[in-house]
């Protein structure tokens, strides 16, 4: 089922974090799991070459960013500090380790969660947006011009930018 899982954790380096971090390391190693792990920022496309499972362990950037490498491989998210950081794209938090060992025995279920493809000039953009997208310019004080294309409509904008969600970014900004 799951025999190669990538383990992508965020810097934070407070005890609770680097706790779960261990926790959810030895849960792997006692079920014999192959992992590779690597830091958010440290992220590349080829880590996700073959993997079965990716493991985010921080909050929802954590899983977000993650997610802009994957297309298919499901993604578990791990809310290492609940008390403080945002989860509402993870599933477990740092109290709910146990759970992995049910998850990683096939005992889940998948929620599948909508994410916008973007086109740039008529060009994809390579990766997919699991909470909302901003269409501007990146220095978000200058006008943008542009155009929206949605189901065959065209509509010419101008403005300091729109932002368009998925439902999991819906409530994000």
């Amino acid at each position: 089922m799951f025999n190669k899982i990538l383990v992508v954790y965020s810097e934070k380096q407070s005890r609770k974090h680097l706790e779960t971090i261990e926790n959810i390391l030895r849960v792997l190693n006692s079920l014999n799991k192959s992992s590779v792990n690597i830091k958010v920022t440290d992220l590349q496309s080829s880590y996700f070459n073959n993997i079965d499972l990716v493991i985010t362990i921080g909050g929802d950037g954590t899983f977000i960013r993650a997610s802009h490498f994957i297309r298919e491989t499901p993604i578990l998210g791990i809310n290492s500090e609940s008390h403080f950081s945002e989860g509402a794209l993870t599933s477990l938090n740092e109290n709910e380790i146990s759970i992995l060992q049910k998850i990683l025995r096939g005992e889940y279920s998948i929620v599948l969660r909508p994410r916008a493809e973007i086109k740039r000039n008529g060009i994809v953009l390579g990766e997919l947006a699991v909470n909302e997208v901003h269409i501007g310019s990146s220095a978000h004080h200058n006008t943008s011009r542009y155009v929206i294309n949605l189901n065959e409509q065209e509509e010419e904008h101008v403005s300091s930018g729109d932002l368009v969600s998925t439902g999991s970014g819906s409530t994000a900004w």
